[in-house]
Parts: structure tokens; C-alpha cells; sequence
């Protein structure tokens, strides 16, 4: 069995082209699934039903050093953005204590909707912001699949396992 410490280094793709200006951080999205109120005879109160594939708006922030041409690569909301992380996660082999690494990979698609353009003082990082709204993500981590939400074309996979599936023949 292996342990996962620390994100060992990554780096983020613009079509294939290094974003040389990402700073130390981005933020991944918080995913909340939509959920419907049921109620009703024979049931002790409310309770909250997750209705499958269905999220609220997904929204991840990479943080820039300073404002460069990266950061208005990405500012265009007319235009489209497809983004992939590449890292590398440190494992350790809890029986050998030995240390490895496996690589994450995360694609996503959106487009930008907030622009923080940080501050100027002397000798320091700017801490510039691109908030994108995304409509689609895939996280693979040791090249298998473990999330993927394509909100155009009704994908909900987890863990490799299409939930929605059933639905899209339905309908």
C-alpha cells in the first residue's frame, strides 16, 4: 500500500505550451452536487436527495506571480480554455518506506469570469488571480480515471464508472 504525502512539482498547459507564470497554487474546484428537498407521507421529516450529475457552477482560480502574457492569455471570456495540470504526488510504500512518485493529471475547459490583478510593492510577487468557470474536468491520478464531469454532453464519472450512463439512453 502506498501513502500519498505531497504534490512532489507541477506545471500547467496552455494547447501544449507551458504556463511559465503560475505561481505555487491553483485551486481546484469544489464540487456541490445539486439536491431536491423530498418530503412526504411515511417519511420522518425532510431529508436532502442528491440528484445524480448534477452540480452547481465549478469554478477553480490559478494564482500568477506577477500580471505577463499567461495571465492575459486566459482573460478573453469570449474565448474558450482548455487547461491541463501535470504533476507528480509522492507516495511512500508503507511496507518498504520506500519513496515514489505517480503522476496527477487534470484537464479542464471553461472559460474565464474574474480577473484579481493583485498588488505593486517593491520587491514582491503581485499575487495576480483568473477565476474560470468550467464545464468540464477530468482528474487522473496513476493513469486511471477518477472524475470526469463533461456538463455539455452529461458525463458524471466516478472512479471510472459512467452514473450517467442510463440517463443519456433514456433520453
Amino acid at each position: 500500500m502506498r501513502f500519498p504525502s505531497v504534490i512532489n512539482n507541477f506545471r500547467m498547459y496552455k494547447k501544449g505550451t507551458v504556463l511559465v507564470g503560475v505561481a505555487e497554487q491553483v485551486t481546484l474546484p469544489q464540487i456541490v452536487t445539486k439536491t431536491a428537498t423530498i418530503n412526504g407521507a411515511g417519511f420522518l421529516g425532510d431529508f436532502d436527495e442528491s440528484v445524480l450529475g448534477q452540480t452547481d457552477n465549478i469554478t477553480m482560480e490559478i494564482s500568477f506571480r506577477t500580471l505577463s502574457d499567461d495571465v492575459f492569455k486566459l482573460v478573453d471570456p469570449s474565448e474558450g480554455i482548455e487547461l491541463t495540470l501535470r504533476g507528480a504526488i509522492q507516495v511512500t510504500d508503507l511496507e518498504t518506506c520506500a519513496t515514489d512518485v505517480v503522476q496527477l493529471r487534470i484537464v479542464v475547459r471553461g472559460k474565464s469570469n474574474d480577473i484579481t490583478l493583485g498588488d505593486v510593492k517593491i520587491a514582491s510577487q503581485m499575487g495576480s488571480k483568473i477565476k474560470l468557470n468550467l464545464n468540464y474536468i477530468k482528474i487522473e491520478v496513476d493513469g486511471k480515471e477518477k472524475m470526469e464531469i463533461d456538463k455539455f454532453n452529461s458525463i458524471f464519472s466516478v472512479d471510472g464508472v459512467d452514473l450517467l450512463k442510463k440517463v443519456r439512453n433514456m433520453c
